[in-house]
């Protein structure tokens, strides 16, 4: 192994000699291997004059070289359970450094920790579709995040390839040592090696969250057709609106103003700023409309009876805070991710590897989801009829859009929300 280092110069003592690690012996016993500690040395004609020049000497007793060995062992143990480690295992590529960078490899190892299982597991997972493994979509895009940029997955193949050229007839210790790579890079470049893996898992995504999507969006389409349909039943809103047209006339008397039919719904927010001349009167022009509204529902009874108007408040309260756009956007982006699968899974229908089921479950799955958006579409379409209907009927356009008809049914529950605070000022003043 070469000639032995000369001696230091005369008067300069020799670096001290560390005791043998447990396992070693003389005359070349076995040494345990331990994690390195990358450090400068200083050559022993420095040591003069340092604190290094005369070390006390550690017993045994204060320095345990066997605890040492235990505890930074160069060997990774094993996760109990198969559970992955929360940090990039070691490279196990022959001393070769790893193709990813640090922060790269954190990211993948956090991923890949949070699935409780071995690397190899998750790859089979991710062919078989298995749903036991993967709970939502989010798994799967966390996953699909991992995957190798181009240029990753060129550099990660250069170095599988230079490898596998170099190596010897030894069997390596790993799948993942026998390409050079440690255990994060080896899955990563095992699941890009999958034909359209990114494709692969957007759709597997859209499997796992496509039901509880099209719960919600029905629910919303459902709240607003409910919204649209509730006001054009309720027969307290055509007597309020009756209330003001009349208050109005009055009080533009002799003014081109006066002699209205139908106003624009935007005068309703106008109501409560008109405040009385006389000290004593009511509060505002909508503590007035209050009054007379209350006054004409104990006169009919049986409005006062008539539970849709509870009910179309409900409604709308339900639906002020969703947007028709959001909705009808989300169903696109549904029907979307659909068409994409329809797409794909043709492209698979001969299986990369003995688990591979992608063409199977994707077509099983798109079928049935098809005939769920064709049922969501419909709704979504007597939604926007509803919404058409009561925009026509609330601001008197004929071709009143379904967002003219949202606008009109946020202008009706406000003020039906500000004519109820109103008659509750009426009451605790009586």
């Amino acid at each position: 192994g070469g000639p032995p280092p000369p001696p230091p110069p005369p008067g300069v003592p020799r670096a001290p000699q560390p005791p043998p690690l447990p396992g070693g012996g003389g005359g070349g016993g076995s040494v345990a291997a331990l994690k390195p500690l990358h450090w400068t040395k200083l050559p022993p004609a420095k040591l003069k004059g340092t604190v290094f020049e005369k070390l006390p000497t550690l017993s045994s007793a204060d320095f345990d070289e066997t605890s040492l060995a235990k505890q930074f062992s160069a060997t990774v143990a094993k996760p109990m359970g198969g559970k992955s480690s929360a940090t990039p295992s070691a490279n196990t590529g022959q001393g070769n450094s790893s193709v990813l960078d640090m922060k790269r490899l954190n990211q993948i190892g956090i991923t890949v920790r949070k699935f409780r299982r071995p690397y190899g597991e998750i790859y089979e997972a991710a062919l078989s579709l298995d749903d036991n493994l993967f709970f939502a979509a989010e798994d799967v895009l966390r996953l699909r995040d991992c995957l190798p940029t181009d240029d990753e997955l060129s550099r990660l193949e250069e170095r599988a390839a230079d490898t596998a050229a170099g190596s010897s007839s030894e069997l390596p210790t790993s799948p993942a040592a026998g390409r050079g790579l440690c255990e994060e890079e080896n899955l990563v470049l095992r699941l890009a090696r999958v034909p359209r893996m990114p494709e692969r898992l957007d759709c597997f995504a859209t499997r796992l969250n496509f039901d509880s999507r099209a719960d919600d969006v029905r629910a919303q389409v459902r709240t607003l057709t409910d919204a649209a349909e509730l006001v054009l039943q309720d027969a307290v809103i055509p007597l309020a609106m009756a209330t003001v047209l009349r208050a109005g006339n009055s009080m533009n008397a002799g003014t081109y103003r006066a002699g209205a039919v139908a106003f624009r719904l935007d005068v309703l927010s106008k109501l409560s700023a008109i405040k009385p001349s006389n000290e004593g009167a009511a509060l505002t022009l909508l503590h007035f409309v209050a009054e007379v509204l209350r006054k004409a529902l104990v006169s009919h009874p049986d409005l006062s009876r008539d539970a849709r108007h509870e009910k179309a408040l409900d409604a709308l309260s339900s639906a002020s805070g969703l947007g028709v756009a959001e909705v009808v956007a989300e169903v696109e982006s549904l029907r979307r991710s659909l068409d994409a699968i329809g797409d794909e899974y043709p492209r698979h229908r001969k299986p990369f590897g003995g688990k591979d089921c992608f063409s199977l479950r994707m077509r099983e799955f798109h079928e049935l989801a098809k005939r769920r958006m064709g049922e969501l579409s419909a709704q979504l379409g007597a939604m926007q009829a509803a919404l058409k209907k009561v925009g026509a009927h609330l601001t008197g356009e004929p071709g009143a859009t379904e967002g003219e008809g949202e606008a009109a049914l946020a202008q009706i529950h406000a003020f039906l929300v500000s004519l109820r605070k109103a008659t509750n000022d009426i009451n605790k003043k009586n």
